[in-house]
């Protein structure tokens, strides 16, 4: 496994992508159709692609699961989805499949965790073309470094 970028404020961050606000997750290197598995028992909250709003923005395709400890995991940029919301998922469960969707620089899969009642789904308008997009949105500080919890 290798990381393509940590948390928080990294050098891509300090350049002004994330609104200064930090990366959020952590990027693992991952080529196009790598199998992707829940990092732990729960329930899918729901699903979505930025892309179908505003393509090169955001997430791409994503998966919120929630889990019973209270803490929710987001996978991101995917090429393909294969739950749906409500779904009961086990730790080490096929959940999706990484890609290079949504604003990558290049194929891999991103992971946050947030705590769950920090994180809500909703829309919100793109910086970057205007539209509204629906994915999992979280104030700063309502995640929290991945690596504290793998």
């Amino acid at each position: 496994i290798f990381i393509t970028q940590y948390f928080g404020n990294t050098a891509f961050a300090r350049s002004g992508a994330y609104q200064g606000k930090g990366h959020n997750g952590i990027d693992l290197r991952a080529s196009v159709g790598t199998p992707v598995f829940s990092s732990e028992q729960g329930r899918v909250r729901s699903t979505g692609d930025t892309d179908q709003s505003c393509r090169r923005a955001s997430y791409g395709k994503w998966i919120l699961i929630d889990h019973p400890n209270n803490l929710a995991t987001l996978y991101a940029h995917l090429s393909l989805v294969k739950v749906r919301a409500g779904d009961a998922v086990n730790r080490g469960e096929l959940i999706g499949y990484s890609g290079r969707t949504g604003y990558a620089t290049g194929p891999h899969l991103h992971l946050t965790v947030f705590a769950s009642q920090a994180v809500t789904v909703r829309g919100m308008r793109s910086r970057t073309c205007g539209r509204l997009m629906t994915l999992p949105i979280s104030p700063f500080g309502g995640y929290m470094n991945p690596l504290d919890y793998l």
